[in-house]
């Protein structure tokens, strides 16, 4: 899809993926609860070199949910915690990574407010972050995946309020404007990015289409 494969990570056989997820009955307009997790293991060859053999990491994820139709509209709360164990059998021995092993976790909270089923406000804090590898991280100059801030995100579903446009039911239309907000990125301390920049300078604002 328009990205050069010849550095990128490899997986040269089978990644299992797994998801099993709890969701409460109720009656229609009562909140619901939902409760998952889920899990990937993967080989990869790191660059594409098979040269030393694979790497193995192993994702673990958990997640919550609560959803509820409220006076002002529909609520949406989530919350999100995966921490992936990465074992650099290939990397360490070809001097991608300084460590033979490593870890990564992302902890991520949002908030959805829908009303009248046609405008929509959400909003995120996450963090990721995991073990000290200045080989792995070399653009950070702590050596730490360390990041953190805050999506902004407005929705308009101009078509929703009735159940979709007439001509099509089912079909729907969501524009959206986002804005990421970074504390930390790339392993800088509060304010900072791994460079010693201001971690603002990453902020990204996107505006997009879903149909």
């Amino acid at each position: 899809m328009g990205v050069d494969p010849s550095d990128q990570t490899q997986v040269p056989g089978w990644a299992p993926y797994w998801r099993l997820a709890y969701t409460s009955r109720s009656e229609t307009g009562s909140p619901t609860w939902e409760f998952g997790t889920s899990g990937l293991y993967a080989e990869t060859y790191p660059g594409r070199n098979g040269s030393a053999g694979h790497d193995r990491s192993l994702d673990l994820g958990l997640d919550a949910q609560f959803q509820a139709t409220l006076s002002a509209g529909d609520f949406l709360a989530m919350l999100s915690f995966t921490h992936e164990n990465q074992m650099w059998d290939a990397s360490k021995p070809l001097g991608v990574a300084a460590n033979a092993s490593d870890s990564l976790w992302r902890a991520a909270a949002s908030a959805h407010l829908l009303h009248d089923k046609t405008y929509g406000f959400e909003m995120q804090y996450f963090v990721v972050d995991g073990t000290r590898d200045p080989t792995l991280y070399p653009t950070s100059s702590r050596g730490l995946p360390l990041s953190d801030g805050a999506i902004f995100q407005f929705n308009w579903l101009p078509l929703n309020k009735n159940g979709g446009p007439g001509f099509w039911p089912k079909s729907n239309v969501m524009l959206t404007l986002q804005y990421i907000l970074y504390n930390r990125f790339n392993g800088g301390r509060r304010n900072y990015d791994g460079a010693g920049s201001n971690a603002w300078g990453n902020n990204t604002f996107f505006a997009g289409a879903w149909i």
